[in-house]
């Protein structure tokens, strides 16, 4: 799933102008403090967009496991892949906030207490996050719609 944000908006360039202004203005007025401040600010703004999610992907093989797969600016890619004999289950859980529930993919992993998110950054919908259990669930164990209605 491909993130809808821009990785820079019209508020990040006006910040990108002030900040440009301000080291500007402490390079002319010998502001060594100013200047050391606005590096600062400019690096971690640099950070923060290299580190934002671009797109996130979940690739279920029938006999080798689960990839998940999320992509940052500049093509950075970080691959996870999870051998089947590994998997648990696939669950839908939700997350308690103080203002808010978010509901959010899942692979429990057999045999420790560890459980690995699924989409990290993008929050999808409840009815696609119900979409892609039916369907990676089935992919991974071929009677699982079968089992779950109790018909096996």
């Amino acid at each position: 799933m491909k993130s809808n944000l821009r990785l820079i908006s019209n508020f990040d360039i006006c910040l990108i102008i002030v900040l440009v202004f301000l080291i500007y203005i402490s390079i002319i007025k010998k502001k060594t403090i100013l200047l050391i401040l606005m590096i600062a600010f400019v690096l971690l703004f640099v950070y923060i967009k290299l580190n934002t999610i671009v797109e996130e992907s979940l690739l279920v093989v029938r006999d080798l496991g689960v990839q998940i797969k999320t992509i940052y600016p500049c093509n950075r890619t970080y691959s996870r892949f999870i051998d089947k004999s590994k998997i648990g289950h696939i669950i839908i859980n939700e997350g308690i906030t103080a203002f808010q529930v978010k509901f959010y993919l899942a692979v429990l992993i057999s045999g420790g207490d560890h459980i690995e998110v699924v989409y990290k950054s993008l929050i999808p919908k409840l009815k696609i996050l119900k979409f892609i259990y039916k369907e990676s669930n089935e992919i991974l164990k071929p009677n699982f719609l079968k089992d779950q209605l109790g018909l096996i």
